[in-house]
């Protein structure tokens, strides 16, 4: 199949590619490369999404578990607290994505890319505020309960250690983060921005 690059220049040319593409079959292109793409940015959404599902399994279960020990409560609820919302954010945007669907005619893909990139940038944008203070209170309530339950004395007693544990916390966190938004945003934004730019062209090319 010819590439889009040799589409428009078929096009600025004034010939027709053997295979007779014209715009529609150029826009059902730009179609097809944009449900790769969403396909991609829903990767992180659910693999996001389980990670928070094991996250309040594992504080509910310590909640119940240890529910006469006042400081063990207060911790899983602080990670309780802090993880909600954004998990309540981040179902509330990607439903919006995957209710935001091509069904107009081939002039109004470009419509339609651009409210996709809308609402991640959005999205993304928010991510990056939030973890801010979500990464450091979950790496803080982690430590504090693992040295509270199993190292005797707590971080009271293991100050050195509990503070090298929330530092490697911490570093292991942001450089996962880091991955993350190039593989999951920047990456998938500039595409879409392409895809647009894409769109544009054809039509001006048309």
């Amino acid at each position: 199949m010819a590439t889009l690059e040799e589409i428009k220049k078929q096009w600025q040319s004034g010939g027709r590619h053997p295979d007779q593409y014209d715009l529609t079959s150029y826009n059902q292109i730009i179609q097809r490369k944009m449900k790769t793409q969403r396909n991609a940015i829903f990767k992180y959404f659910w693999g996001t999404f389980a990670y928070h599902m094991i996250v309040y399994a594992m504080l509910t279960h310590v909640l119940v578990r240890f529910w006469s020990d006042t400081s063990i409560v207060v911790a899983a609820l602080v990670g309780l607290a802090v993880t909600i919302p954004f998990t309540a954010i981040m179902v509330r945007r990607f439903s919006k994505m995957a209710a935001d669907r091509f069904t107009g005619n081939d002039s109004a893909i470009v419509q339609f890319i651009t409210r996709q990139h809308a609402l991640l940038s959005g999205y993304f944008a928010f991510k990056k505020r939030y973890e801010w203070i979500m990464i450091p209170l979950q790496c803080a309530v982690g430590v504090f309960i693992v040295f509270h339950l199993y190292m005797p004395g707590g971080i009271i007693a293991h100050p050195l250690g509990a503070f090298i544990t929330f530092g490697l916390s911490i570093a292991g966190c942001v450089e996962a983060i880091r991955l993350e938004n190039r593989r999951n945003f920047k990456i998938p934004l500039e595409n879409l921005e392409n895809l647009i730019r894409e769109d544009i062209t054809s039509a001006s090319d048309s």
